[in-house]
């Protein structure tokens, strides 16, 4: 695999080190009614924040040319509630021919599937 990524998860956030020479694109998908939201920060700045709720529902996607260290931070918002801290997996990374994947998925408590949010993030070796 060309490049290295380690993502490390705390609470609600995800720290995520990718160390690729190529970008790294980034999506992120809703598969719940309740609104998720995640905001990508990099030395403590927002430098992408989707938000959104649907099935399969693409609310954002960003290409990433200095990827090496940001953080992730997974937040849903029940109707009429304040937002909320969501639970955490990860996998990968992932090697298919010459494409990598970090993926991490969240899970808003409504039910235990994990797929609330999926943030997929790719790159060429």
């Amino acid at each position: 695999m060309s490049g290295t990524a380690a993502p490390l998860i705390t609470d609600n956030i995800a720290d995520i080190s990718i160390q690729a020479s190529k970008p790294v694109t980034v999506s992120v998908t809703t598969n719940s009614p309740t609104t998720q939201t995640v905001t990508f920060i990099r030395g403590g700045q927002t430098i992408y924040c989707f938000s959104g709720a649907g099935e399969r529902n693409l609310i954002g996607s960003a290409q990433m040319n200095d990827s090496s260290r940001f953080q992730a931070k997974f937040e849903f918002q029940p109707k009429g509630g304040a937002l909320s801290k969501s639970a955490l997996r990860t996998g990968g990374p992932y090697s298919i021919g010459s494409t990598n994947f970090l993926i991490v998925v969240a899970e808003n408590g409504d039910d235990a599937d994990y797929n609330d949010v999926v943030v997929q993030f790719s790159w060429k070796s």
